[in-house]
């Protein structure tokens, strides 16, 4: 359930709320850049799976919901909600790859290649 490390930089677990973000954008970009660098087909042979790394990303997600509806300290009120866009938009892209709709594929690229990636 936890195959996302492998796009984390050097394998490190975030240890903030804004940690946890950072590495939900990173993830998302790395998705983003090995979804145009590979074929459909190669996509969906890929283990992890994109729809696996959306899954965790959604866990992630759902943590950081939860430690700021606790107080948990964050530079920003809607970490929870940036953290879900960017989850969303792999998770459509997972959807895409599932259904071999490289039209599809090729939207939700650009969707996702069209946000800023900035913290």
């Amino acid at each position: 359930m936890n195959d996302y490390y492998e796009f984390l930089p050097s394998g490190l677990l975030p240890e903030t709320i804004d940690e946890a973000l950072e590495a939900v954008m990173h993830v998302a970009n790395r998705v983003l850049v090995k979804c145009s660098a590979l074929s459909l087909a190669a996509l969906k042979e890929g283990t992890p799976s994109i729809s696996e790394i959306a899954v965790s990303l959604r866990l992630i997600c759902r943590l950081v919901e939860d430690l700021q509806e606790l107080g948990a300290p964050s530079d920003d009120i809607f970490t929870a909600a940036k953290a879900h866009e960017y989850t969303d938009h792999v998770e459509a892209i997972a959807k895409a790859i599932e259904r071999g709709d490289e039209a599809g594929l090729k939207y939700e690229i650009n969707e996702l290649n069209s946000r800023s990636f900035i913290v």
